[in-house]
């Protein structure tokens, strides 16, 4: 108990949210250490710049199914919304150096913000509404980066889960960047 007690206090030293130290744990004055350094963003020069690379292109939404695993025998479900969310759509993404994804998707599964991540050649991401109020289409994103273009698959269901789509998606990569500083 004595430990916990002790583990405690330490958490909530450490959280107590004071923006410099004042004395160390004898009392004395903390000196500052002449090996220390702190890197940040704006430490950078003014003339570097960070590309990020866009994709573009369109997808293609059609009505998909749920299917339970055997041990769920009784369970079922039916859509009962079979006209919203078809057809074709555009998608626009943009990824940062560090792996960053963030763009948008259009109807008739839009309008939507994109979230997302990629590593190496693979991509995936999350799409919410724009107006949540709305109750429309969201979901995720799974690509992959294959001879210059980006391939993959949507899944996505309204607020109300009265349907669910699946589209494939082709994007190119645009000739436009983001400069960001």
């Amino acid at each position: 108990m004595k430990s916990s007690a002790a583990w405690l206090a330490t958490l909530l030293a450490l959280g107590c949210g004071r923006s410099e130290a004042t004395h160390d744990v004898d009392g004395k004055q903390p000196q500052p250490n002449a090996s220390a350094s702190l890197v940040t963003v704006d430490a950078a020069p003014a003339d570097v710049r960070v590309m990020a690379q866009t994709w573009q292109g369109t997808y293609d939404a059609a009505a998909g199914s749920l299917r339970f695993p055997a041990e769920l025998k009784g369970v079922s479900w039916s859509p009962t919304d079979t006209t919203s969310g078809l057809g074709d759509g555009t998608l626009r993404l943009m990824v940062d150096p560090s792996g960053r994804v963030r763009g948008e998707l259009s109807a008739p599964l839009g309008p939507a913000i994109v979230n997302g991540y990629r590593r190496d050649q693979r991509l995936t991401a999350n799409f919410a509404r724009v107006h949540p109020e709305d109750q429309g289409y969201t979901g995720v994103l799974d690509g992959t980066i294959e001879d210059g273009r980006m391939l993959g698959q949507l899944s996505a269901s309204p607020g109300a889960a009265s349907a669910v789509r699946r589209a494939s998606f082709t994007l190119s990569r645009s000739d436009s960047t983001e400069e960001r500083r």
